[in-house]
């Protein structure tokens, strides 16, 4: 994925979800550190890298895959 590619993909959510526990952030702004480093800013002074979080529709297909696989 590229650069632009992983901006527009946080750019175009509302919300990330942290997958190890289930919580979910709202994004307040995205900071770009060099060519290949991306910083989610979150409530309560909260920052994830991009690669890091799923978007919540990521979040959504990931646990209907993860359920049919497990039928």
């Amino acid at each position: 994925m590229s650069i632009e590619e992983r901006l527009d993909r946080i750019a175009s959510t509302s919300h990330i979800v942290r997958m190890d526990d289930k919580s979910i952030y709202e994004v307040n702004g995205i900071i770009k550190l060099g060519d290949d480093v991306i910083f989610v800013e979150c409530g309560d002074d909260l920052w994830f890298q991009d690669l890091d979080v799923f978007t919540l529709e990521e979040a959504h297909n990931a646990e209907v895959k993860i359920a049919e696989a497990f039928k």
